[in-house]
């Protein structure tokens, strides 16, 4: 069954991506046509045939589609994923229910044998207390019958003749009588209780016996339980290897879906970013639009975003004289070739996940560069340098706010290089930092953006009266 979906998942996905996105951009044909022309063989001609804004709108494009198209699939096994998981759990659940009910009825039928083997006994004692009775009965029984075949001579024979002949005296011979009808009562009341005892014994017996038998049939009925429970189990086993193995193709292929996606997103971010002149000097005209077009984002002063970014670099036009060689140490070279350590911290810090080292490794990484030639700021004489593009972004910091300015540039990949992105996300940071408009919240923000207050806050801030003015002057020539 699983095997066959797999092999139907193409068409399936095709159906999924016709029914849920926009019939009339993407129907079942439309996705034909972007799944041939978002190949990396087409683009490539693409991008040697077609104007630059064209082929960026292709790019964008197929982003677009395929973003979309590898979250429905990853939506579709993760569903099934969770279904099996699910299955997994409540088959796991009933198996451990039925180890407790197997072990319940074993402990049950222990306690049933055991009880039966205690019964065996009891009867064997009563067989045995019964037999001894029935023996004094018989006893009981012949003296009787010796005492009543005696009395009975004595019946028979007159008393005149006894006393003649026997030379007895008449007060002997009654007070043989007396004797022998007082054994002869005694005997009676012996034999009745004999008998009393053995009904009683035998009760006792049969009593033991219908116990004996119901736990008997108890054993039986616990074991054909018994029987009937390991046969669900290996049932639910089987069924429990089987969703397991279930679960195991639905994780390969979510995993096989996402490592797909990676690489082809991927590759499309890169190839939008290309296009980007990231290491393009602004002017300040071009920086005023930026720094006016994030404001409408994310609320900054305009001016309070411009005076930083020329204070850490000049707008872009410095953005770092070092070249990290070592990974694993953090040391570097600058670009007159004498060797600096320090270039990056190699170790992460309390509040960050990763060495900035291995942040700067990904982040270069996704974007199609090589991070021994991405130039990064020099250490100044106390620290670590490290930090990227035109607002000075150390590594750890970047990861921290490039989701939310890809969010804000509607998925595009971020880059701390690109000036559009480094004002969106110091704009960003300063906000969090507590960048109000007001003059205290710009300078506190200040301070923890640079790590320290200070001359570096004094200068930013007087910086900012200038900008006010230039964007006045921009302003008015718009409206001109």
């Amino acid at each position: 069954m699983l095997t066959h979906l797999f092999r139907l998942k193409p068409i399936l996905l095709v159906l999924i991506l016709a029914i849920l996105l926009s019939p009339s951009q993407y129907s079942t044909r439309a996705i034909d046509d972007f799944q041939k022309t978002c190949q990396f063989e087409s683009l490539d001609q693409a991008e040697k045939n077609l104007p630059q804004d064209e082929y960026r709108k292709i790019l964008q494009s197929c982003l677009d589609y395929y973003e979309r198209y590898y979250q429905i699939q990853e939506g579709v096994y993760q569903t099934q994923l969770d279904k099996t998981q699910g299955q997994r759990q409540s088959l796991e659940s009933e198996l451990s229910y039925l180890e407790s009910k197997i072990n319940t009825l074993k402990a049950q039928t222990q306690r049933s044998q055991l009880v039966v083997r205690d019964l065996n006994v009891e009867i064997g004692d009563k067989v045995d207390s019964i037999n001894i009775t029935q023996e004094r009965i018989e006893g009981y029984r012949q003296e009787l019958a010796d005492i009543i075949q005696l009395t009975h001579q004595y019946d028979q024979q007159p008393i005149t003749l006894e006393i003649l002949a026997g030379g007895q005296n008449l007060s002997d011979i009654f007070r043989n009588f007396a004797v022998l009808d007082s054994l002869s009562g005694r005997l009676q009341e012996l034999l009745k209780g004999a008998e009393d005892l053995k009904i009683y014994l035998k009760d006792q017996q049969d009593q033991k016996e219908i116990e004996k038998n119901n736990l008997e049939q108890e054993i039986v009925l616990q074991s054909l339980q018994e029987e009937g429970l390991h046969s669900t189990q290996e049932s639910k086993d089987s069924l429990l290897e089987k969703t397991k193995g279930q679960e195991d193709l639905y994780q390969e292929e979510l995993i096989r879906v996402q490592k797909e996606a990676e690489k082809k997103v991927g590759e499309l971010k890169s190839r939008i970013f290309n296009l980007l002149d990231a290491s393009r000097e602004i002017t300040e005209y071009e920086a005023i639009e930026i720094a006016e077009w994030v404001a409408d984002k994310t609320g900054i002063q305009p001016a309070f975003l411009l005076a930083i970014v020329e204070q850490e670099s000049a707008l872009g036009n410095n953005v770092g004289q070092c070249y990290l060689t070592n990974l694993k140490t953090g040391d570097g070279v600058d670009v007159w070739g004498n060797k600096r350590p320090k270039i990056m911290k190699a170790t992460p810090r309390s509040w960050e996940n990763n060495a900035n080292t291995n942040d700067f490794s990904a982040i270069t990484e996704q974007l199609g560069l090589e991070w021994k030639d991405t130039p990064v700021s020099c250490p100044l004489s106390y620290g670590y340098g490290g930090a990227m593009g035109p607002a000075q972004f150390i590594p750890s910091t970047w990861m921290l706010y490039k989701r939310k300015v890809e969010q804000n540039l509607g998925g595009s990949l971020a880059s701390p290089w690109v000036p559009e992105h480094a004002f969106l996300a110091a704009a960003l940071y300063l906000v969090d930092l507590g960048a109000d408009g007001t003059w205290r919240g710009q300078y506190n923000a200040a301070a923890k953006y640079y790590g320290e207050a200070g001359p570096y806050c004094t200068g930013v801030l007087n910086r900012i009266p200038k900008w006010e003015g230039k964007i006045k002057s921009v302003e008015l020539t718009k409206n001109k």
